[in-house]
């Protein structure tokens, strides 16, 4: 059953339109939740000395509302036992702590915003704890645990299970981490965020400098550190001429030359002392920067070698006071000692008026703040399961610089944190490890069963006041550890080779994937589900005992073997994919699994007979994962069997549509009154193709459909709304009859008969006379309800005129289970190969909301088994028409996370942006994806769409922090979707691209947006001063779990907000629809 929607809805204090941008300060938000959250829960208290303290049991709640909120009648339902009593208020943004000892608590921490006493105990292993209203709906849940994602170190040593946002997803255990402090922070904030740097300047910005005029190329080796530079001219930076801000004037540069090369010798000592080191560079046009000979970044420059004749690609204005850009330097490629910074910088042509370069090159040291700062150590390995000999504990150090741990502990005894003391002078290196075994403890690591069948173990600070990592391991597999995999990551192998002081390594065999998921077919039966796996290796594996997580229990059966290059298909109904698809025994697998998958997503995993994880993916039926395959009429397929497949990009919808085929359809109704119109729309997202559209009377005569073959144009068709992207195709795959068809498609919604459908006007239409409508149509893609209509006369509802709905026919044979994917053969017949590139996630920026000249630093994660050979940013400002600049990204510490810096604007300036990488074939993916070269792009002819039909990442230079008490929401949009939505019919529902931010912090790329609600509620003129509805993409959904909401502007009307108030105070027992308005 598909999952159930979030929808919230706010009433705004103002929505104030600015070119692309749209801030929304709301005075309060509906969830489908209350605005409560669970934020803090200290389920096995300890005074960090050991005492167990059950009566300092406490649940911490929120209210991230903007007023306060009545509690009365509010329950506890699972977990613990209590209801709130009349008159109980929260504060808007205040906490209340429900304790099991409430004089207990206030005496412990000083506070007096509790409430109890709870009945019943947390449990120490791990429960769930449900908020529920006075109808017994739940509004904030948690399922916490000791073990899995979960944070263990919050069992038994003291410190609480904390959650790091308030507005995130309280049900998620990567929203939780350890307290800062011991006991936790009941009753306030439970992490401060703010986190400061210290930079120490290295190069300052009038330091002299070695240059070169690019009359002619410099010597190649010009970017090495022991180039002779001798005869190079030197100078204070900036270094330019022609806006007033240079120190060293190049007079003689405009008309003779566009280039100039320069260098500067440093000296670090330690490069592992510092976070990262920064190049701030106020510049005009173009530079790119090389460290120590290699390249690090460059801006507003082509890709590809640069000589002194390479023209910048980009412009800027007047060099600022602040920096135009920033290039972090990783810290790998530097020396202890010497370096060589070499830039070359560029104009846009030699009769540009201006060039400047002045740079600063500063260290930075990031301050954390003391409640969270820590050493970057995990426990990332444990073997137990031993003889005495072979037990050990080992540590990983997560980052690119040694870690001194002399004077840590090591525990195995959560109320005794400071059982072994490491020795002074222990250093573990940077992406290192050090390994401690039993002897060397002195602890005793042994399991027995029923004895002993967990061990915990925790790293914590030289005054035991804090648990750096802890991990509850509980082994099963004799011989085997567990381990992180990959190191320092969350995941543990359950059963792991161990590995003491080198790289985990699980042993897994990893050439089995899932590669074909049907898991929401568009009958809506569950017996039309498959999984489908593939061997992408080069010899036969023996899966007997997998099994694999979403779908029940289900164990691969006794004597089930896969060959390289093969198959395996599992369903919940056996008969019907032999009967359909013709599948053989040995593909596929006699079992069924039970249960079925869920239509709105889920985390999928093959386990090995050790319960290792061979293969995972966590699907969405949003965002960057196709629509399509989302009851829709597609499978979701894997492009590329060698590509990471739990990134979205990875995968695309099925494309079955040539297994369809067109069929004439007719109905015959009468003509009610007003205008003579004939319409067409899809009830839902999809695509359809039409053609031979006749109107007829009953009795016959002439068609009074003036173009209904669409073998020129469409010419006389009013396309609007979501089928706005509709028209006619000459396609020879898509054509059904003549020169051209019409190719209907819906887009962000299905239809309705005002504005969102296509529609003509027809020869004199007689009400009360019976009219024939006949014409060919083609299913695609998506809603196989084709839906006939004519003008709605509002005076006579009963009739519908001369509408009539349709159902095209749809192929009983979907996807491509047993067989190559067809979106992998799709790739084959356009590349040559199956290799689709870089897989592109997990992107983000920095900051969200930059002021006016402050840089913003993208970061991506970039893969490819066959090697990353390129990372770049495109950006462009305000329009997507025209050539974008580019951006290098470079790998930093992290292995595989790129970052690059998009250069500095002015306050009211939109960036649109995607990135673009190569692997080292040549092969290029971008990201967002390349929704015109998928599966089914909702444009009529994909070869010649404009750029509006592509995605973008936009954000806005803007205040961060406007002022107002309420929450602000802000939309930001490029030029050619904010004038689409200022000029288009109100009652249009197609939803634009665009970013969605939160406060000044969270930015979500790839929302969408539409004025909402009746004519009466939506703006005219271009005003932007009315009600909005907007999507959130569901693999980044807001806080977690809002993926749709409602914003109206109705800020001194409060009847919606009291009505529900008095129905919830009113209803007694009786359950309400659930919407928690105060």
């Amino acid at each position: 059953m598909k999952l159930k929607r979030t929808v919230l809805q706010a009433t705004c204090r103002g929505i104030f339109g600015l070119p692309g941008y749209l801030l929304l300060c709301c005075l309060w938000a509906v969830v489908c939740r209350a605005e409560l959250v669970i934020t803090e829960i200290n389920f096995d208290p300890a005074d960090g000395e050991g005492v167990v303290r059950p009566e300092l049991e406490f649940v911490e709640i929120f209210n991230d509302g903007s007023e306060p909120y009545d509690l009365s009648g509010y329950r506890f339902t699972r977990g613990i036992s209590l209801v709130f009593p009349e008159r109980t208020f929260i504060r808007d943004g205040a906490y209340m702590v429900v304790c099991r000892d409430q004089e207990a608590v206030q005496a412990r921490y000083g506070i007096s915003n509790t409430i109890g006493d709870f009945i019943g105990t947390l449990d120490n292993s791990g429960e769930t704890i449900e908020l529920a209203n006075p109808q017994g709906v739940g509004v904030s849940r948690v399922s916490y645990n000791d073990r899995g994602q979960w944070p263990g170190g919050a069992k038994g040593t003291g410190h609480t299970l904390s959650i790091k946002k308030p507005y995130s997803d309280c049900d998620d255990p990567d929203s939780w981490k350890l307290s800062a402090e011991m006991g936790g922070t009941p009753g306030r904030t439970n992490f401060n965020t703010e986190v400061s740097f210290v930079d120490s300047v290295l190069i300052p910005d009038n330091s002299t400098w070695s240059f070169f005029r690019g009359r002619s190329n410099p010597p190649g080796s010009w970017r090495e550190l022991d180039f002779d530079d001798s005869d190079w001219e030197s100078g204070p930076t900036g270094i330019g001429y022609g806006d007033g801000d240079d120190r060293t004037e190049l007079n003689d540069m405009r008309n003779n030359y566009v280039s100039v090369f320069c260098r500067k010798i440093f000296e670090i000592d330690d490069p592992s002392e510092f976070d990262s080191v920064v190049l701030s560079v106020s510049f005009d046009d173009g530079f790119v920067v090389y460290v120590n000979s290699e390249e690090v970044g460059r801006v507003n420059m082509p890709g590809g070698n640069v000589t002194n004749t390479t023209e910048s690609d980009g412009t800027v204005g007047d060099a600022p006071d602040e920096a135009d850009a920033e290039i972090t330097i990783p810290t790998a490629a530097l020396n202890a000692g010497r370096n060589i910074l070499a830039v070359s910088v560029h104009n846009t042509s030699e009769t540009s008026s201006d060039l400047s370069f002045i740079p600063t090159l500063v260290s930075r040291r990031q301050i954390l703040p003391e409640d969270i700062a820590t050493v970057p150590v995990v426990v990332n390995e444990g073997h137990f399961l031993a003889a005495g000999g072979d037990r050990f504990i080992e540590l990983y150090n997560k980052s690119f610089a040694s870690v001194e741990l002399g004077g840590f502990h090591l525990s195995d005894d959560f109320s005794d944190l400071r059982r072994f003391t490491i020795a002074e002078g222990t250093r573990i290196p940077a992406r290192g490890f050090v390994s401690f075994t039993e002897a060397q403890l002195g602890l005793d690591l042994s399991i027995v069963e029923d004895v002993r069948e967990r061990i915990g173990i925790a790293l914590v600070n030289p005054a035991g006041s804090r648990v750096v990592d802890a991990r509850i391991f509980e082994p099963k597999v004799e011989g085997r550890s567990e381990a992180r995999y990959p190191d320092g990551q969350e995941s543990f192998a359950r059963a792991a080779i161990p590995t003491p002081g080198e790289a985990n390594d699980t042993g897994v065999v990893r050439d089995v994937i899932f590669n074909e998921i049907m898991y929401h077919p568009i009958s809506g039966l569950d017996s039309d589900e498959f999984i489908e796996f593939y061997n992408r290796g080069d010899r036969a594996h023996d899966i007997s005992g997998w099994s694999v997580e979403g779908v029940g229990d289900f164990e691969f059966p006794p004597g089930t073997v896969i060959a390289p290059g093969s198959y395996l298909v599992i369903a919940t109904s056996i008969s019907r994919l032999e009967r359909d698809y013709g599948l053989r025994s040995d593909v596929l697998v006699q079992t069924p699994y039970s249960g079925s998958l869920a239509n709105g997503g889920e985390r999928l995993r093959l386990r090995d007979l050790d319960g290792n994880i061979a293969d995972k993916v966590r699907y969405y039926d949003g965002g960057q994962w196709s629509r399509w395959a989302d009851g829709c009429g597609s499978s979701l397929e894997k492009i590329d069997p060698q590509s990471d497949g739990s990134v979205a990009t990875s995968w695309d919808a099925s494309d079955d549509s040539d297994e369809a085929t067109e069929n004439s359809f007719t109905h015959t109704a009468q003509h009610g009154g007003g205008d003579s119109d004939f319409g067409m729309l899809l009830m839902a997202e999809g695509i359809a193709i039409v053609d031979n559209v006749q109107l007829t009377r009953s009795n016959g005569g002439s068609n009074m459909v003036s173009n209904g073959t669409f073998n020129s144009n469409t010419s006389g068709w009013r396309i609007e709304g979501t089928h706005i992207s509709s028209g006619r195709t000459t396609d020879r795959d898509e054509v059904i009859d003549g020169n051209g068809s019409l190719k209907l498609i819906a887009w962000n919604g299905g239809g309705d008969y005002k504005v969102n459908r296509i529609e003509c006007n027809t020869s004199s239409q007689s009400s009360g006379t019976s009219y024939r409508i006949r014409f060919d149509a083609k299913w695609k893609i998506g809603s196989a309800t084709l839906l006939c209509i004519g003008d709605y006369n509002v005076g006579n509802a009963s009739s519908p005129g001369i509408a009539g709905s349709h159902f095209l026919e749809v192929p009983r044979t979907l996807g491509s289970p047993g067989g190559i994917n067809s979106v992998t053969r799709r790739q084959v017949d356009l590349r040559g190969s199956s290799n689709m590139g870089p897989a592109i996630d997990k992107v983000s920026q920095d900051p969200a909301v930059p002021g006016s000249g402050r840089p913003v630093t993208v970061t991506a994660r970039v893969r490819d088994p066959d090697g990353v050979s390129e990372v770049e940013i495109r950006y462009r400002t305000n329009t997507v028409s025209g050539s974008f600049s580019r951006v290098a990204m470079r790998e930093g510490d992290k292995p595989g996370e790129y970052s690059g810096t998009i250069p500095a604007q002015a306050n009211g300036t939109r960036v649109i942006y995607f990135i673009e990488a190569e692997d080292s074939a040549g092969r290029a993916e971008r990201y967002p994806r390349d929704i015109l070269g998928r599966s089914h792009p909702p444009v009529v002819n994909p070869a010649s769409a404009s750029a509006t039909e592509e995605l973008y990442n936009i954000y806005r230079h803007d205040t961060r922090n406007p002022s107002t008490n309420h929450h602000n929401y802000r939309f930001v949009m490029h030029e050619e979707h904010e004038n689409e939505l200022r000029s288009r019919r109100v009652l249009s529902n197609k939803m634009l691209d665009g970013s969605f931010i939160f406060g000044g912090d969270d930015i979500y790329y790839g929302s969408r947006i539409r004025f909402a609600g009746s004519p009466w509620g939506r703006p005219g003129g271009g005003s932007f001063d009315k009600s909005f509805s907007v999507k959130i993409p569901k693999d980044e959904p807001l806080h977690g779990h809002k993926t749709a909401f409602n914003l109206e502007k109705h800020s001194t009307d409060g009847k919606e907000r009291l009505a529900h108030y008095l129905m919830r105070r009113n209803a007694g027992s009786t359950r309400l629809p659930y919407f928690d308005f105060q």
